[in-house]
């Protein structure tokens, strides 16, 4: 899977998303590739290289990418009784945005330092903020997991062994939450499984346009 296969989900689920009467979302947008120059220039501003899977999405694929959708519906046997609705997508990931989300994951494992409380993933590379204040990254060898900084039980959970293939699995179930308690459900082994009995469970609500 490529992440332009992925991007063809995205689309697919909004327009799953659109057949419903109670839904709320915003267009995929992409931008241009960045270039080089302003790769590198993100990787000096960081001290750091980005791992390659990322680094060629935002060469080749697009420098800032995302979709969101929402459906006042709950998700039947997943979501919490006091929810009364389920979303999903990103607003957006962008190479420009990382300096920011690192120097906000830096501060608050400073933070949790100072308090004795030292966090369990120190050097992951941040790449999309979530609004509950918790974040997708990428640990030192290129994987996706998840950073919670309200739950400790949360912090480091895998969601994806490379950039490009989270995306996948991702796309393929909508690219539900991302919040953790969200995503939960469909996580395996080596992250979000695509292919689970509550993954293909989910799919058929969604994309059927029948009861979630």
């Amino acid at each position: 899977m490529t992440i332009t296969q992925a991007a063809e989900n995205w689309s697919r689920t909004l327009s799953a998303c659109r057949r419903r009467k109670t839904q709320d979302s915003t267009p995929l947008h992409c931008d241009d590739p960045a270039t080089e120059r302003a790769v590198r220039e993100v990787e000096r501003r960081i001290r750091q290289s980005l791992p390659p899977a990322l680094r060629g999405v935002f060469t080749s694929f697009s420098q800032g990418f995302g979709f969101t959708w929402s459906l006042g519906e709950p998700l039947r046997g997943l979501t919490p009784p006091a929810s009364t609705r389920v979303w999903g997508g990103f607003r957006e990931i962008r190479l420009k945005a990382l300096p920011g989300l690192v120097a906000t994951v830096r501060d608050l494992n400073r933070e949790l330092n100072e308090h004795g409380a030292a966090s369990a993933v120190t050097d992951a590379l941040p790449f999309y903020a979530i609004g509950n204040g918790d974040f997708l990254a990428l640990d030192n060898q290129g994987a996706v997991i998840y950073l919670a900084y309200e739950s400790v039980e949360h912090h480091g959970v895998l969601l994806g062994r490379d950039f490009v293939s989270f995306m996948d699995q991702w796309s393929q179930i909508g690219c539900i939450g991302p919040e953790i308690w969200m995503l939960e459900p469909f996580l395996g082994r080596e992250g979000i499984d695509p292919e689970s009995t509550t993954s293909r469970h989910w799919r058929e609500q969604l994309f059927s346009g029948g009861e979630a």
